[in-house]
Protein backbone atom coordinates (compact mmCIF):
# COMPACT_ATOMS: atom_id res chain seq x y z
CA UNK A 1 0.00 0.00 0.00
CA UNK A 2 2.87 2.01 0.90
CA UNK A 3 4.80 2.12 -2.85
CA UNK A 4 0.81 2.79 -4.26
CA UNK A 5 0.96 5.79 -2.18
CA UNK A 6 4.47 6.71 -3.24
CA UNK A 7 3.64 6.67 -6.95
CA UNK A 8 0.42 8.41 -6.69
CA UNK A 9 2.63 11.31 -4.35
CA UNK A 10 5.16 11.00 -7.37
CA UNK A 11 2.66 11.31 -10.09
CA UNK A 12 1.58 14.46 -8.30
CA UNK A 13 4.44 15.94 -7.55
CA UNK A 14 5.07 15.92 -11.24
CA UNK A 15 2.29 16.74 -12.47
CA UNK A 16 2.29 20.16 -10.37
CA UNK A 17 5.83 20.73 -11.50
CA UNK A 18 4.75 20.62 -15.21
CA UNK A 19 1.85 22.87 -13.80
CA UNK A 20 4.12 25.44 -12.85
CA UNK A 21 6.93 25.38 -15.51
CA UNK A 22 3.83 25.70 -18.10
CA UNK A 23 2.71 29.14 -16.07
CA UNK A 24 5.58 30.83 -16.82
CA UNK A 25 5.78 30.29 -20.67
CA UNK A 26 3.92 32.57 -22.83
CA UNK A 27 3.11 32.48 -26.17
CA UNK A 28 3.98 35.13 -28.53
CA UNK A 29 3.07 34.63 -32.33
CA UNK A 30 4.79 31.43 -33.27
CA UNK A 31 7.28 31.35 -30.34
CA UNK A 32 6.86 30.27 -26.69
CA UNK A 33 8.80 32.46 -24.51
CA UNK A 34 9.88 31.67 -20.97
CA UNK A 35 8.55 35.16 -18.83
CA UNK A 36 11.41 34.55 -15.93
CA UNK A 37 14.53 34.06 -18.44
CA UNK A 38 13.17 35.78 -21.81
CA UNK A 39 14.46 32.86 -23.85
CA UNK A 40 12.56 31.43 -26.35
CA UNK A 41 11.44 28.13 -25.86
CA UNK A 42 11.47 24.98 -28.14
CA UNK A 43 8.24 23.96 -29.00
CA UNK A 44 7.22 20.33 -29.11
CA UNK A 45 7.54 19.15 -32.71
CA UNK A 46 3.67 17.80 -33.53
CA UNK A 47 2.95 14.17 -35.24
CA UNK A 48 2.01 13.94 -38.60
CA UNK A 49 0.67 11.25 -40.10
CA UNK A 50 1.04 9.47 -43.25
CA UNK A 51 0.22 6.39 -45.26
CA UNK A 52 2.71 4.33 -46.76
CA UNK A 53 3.80 1.74 -48.95
CA UNK A 54 7.28 0.04 -48.06
CA UNK A 55 9.14 -2.57 -50.67
CA UNK A 56 12.47 -3.90 -50.01
CA UNK A 57 14.44 -6.87 -48.72
CA UNK A 58 13.95 -8.76 -45.53
CA UNK A 59 16.79 -7.59 -44.37
CA UNK A 60 16.21 -3.94 -45.10
CA UNK A 61 12.57 -4.08 -43.62
CA UNK A 62 13.94 -5.85 -40.53
CA UNK A 63 16.57 -3.22 -40.22
CA UNK A 64 13.90 -0.21 -40.69
CA UNK A 65 11.75 -1.64 -38.19
CA UNK A 66 14.64 -1.76 -35.28
CA UNK A 67 15.61 1.71 -36.23
CA UNK A 68 11.49 3.04 -35.74
CA UNK A 69 11.25 1.46 -32.25
CA UNK A 70 15.00 2.36 -31.42
CA UNK A 71 13.34 5.81 -32.19
CA UNK A 72 9.97 5.81 -31.05
CA UNK A 73 8.27 6.04 -34.34
CA UNK A 74 4.94 4.70 -34.01
CA UNK A 75 3.70 2.23 -36.86
CA UNK A 76 1.29 -0.57 -37.50
CA UNK A 77 0.92 -3.31 -40.24
CA UNK A 78 -1.97 -2.46 -42.72
CA UNK A 79 -3.79 -5.84 -43.90
CA UNK A 80 -4.28 -5.55 -47.84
Amino acid sequence: MQQKEAAESRRKATEAAAAVEKMKLQQYHEQTIDTETGEIVAAEPSLIETTLKISGTKEQLVALKKYMDETGIEYERLEV
